[in-house]
C-alpha cells in the first residue's frame, strides 16, 4: 500500500513543478511545502527543498532561498547538490554580497570540479 502514496507524491511533485515553470512561485512554494510536510518520499525530498529555494529566489527572497538550498546541501545524498551550490552562490550575489558569493562559487568549482556549473561559477568569479 505504500505504492500509491509514492505515486500522488510524484504526482503533486510533477504539478509543483509546473507551477513553478510557469512562474506561480507562491503557488509552486505551497505544494513543495505540503508534499515534505505530508511526508514526502525520500527521493524527492531534496528536490522539494532545492525547489522551494528556486521559488524563494523567484520572489526575491533570497535569505530564504539560501536557507532551503543549505538544506539540500545537508543530505547525504542528491543529485540537486551542484545546483544548490550553484543557486547559494547566486543567491548571495544578488543580495551584494559580494565576499559570500566568492567563497560559495569559489566552493563549488572545488567540491563539484566536474559539474556544468563551474564554467558559469568561473566566469561569476572574474566579475567579482
Amino acid at each position: 500500500t505504500a505504492q500509491p502514496t509514492v505515486a500522488v507524491g510524484h504526482q503533486s511533485y510533477d504539478q509543483a513543478l509546473q507551477s513553478f515553470k510557469s512562474r506561480n512561485y507562491q503557488e509552486a512554494a505551497s505544494s513543495f511545502q505540503a508534499i515534505i510536510d505530508g511526508g514526502a518520499a525520500s527521493d524527492i525530498e531534496d528536490n522539494c527543498h532545492y525547489w522551494l529555494g528556486e521559488c524563494a529566489y523567484g520572489l526575491k527572497n533570497y535569505s530564504g532561498a539560501i536557507e532551503h538550498f543549505q538544506k539540500v546541501l545537508s543530505y547525504a545524498t542528491s543529485e540537486k547538490k551542484d545546483d544548490a551550490q550553484m543557486m547559494v552562490a547566486n543567491s548571495y550575489f544578488a543580495t551584494g554580497d559580494r565576499a559570500k558569493a566568492k567563497a560559495e562559487y569559489q566552493k563549488l568549482i572545488d567540491k563539484f570540479p566536474a559539474s556544468p556549473y563551474v564554467a558559469r561559477a568561473k566566469v561569476r568569479l572574474g566579475k567579482l
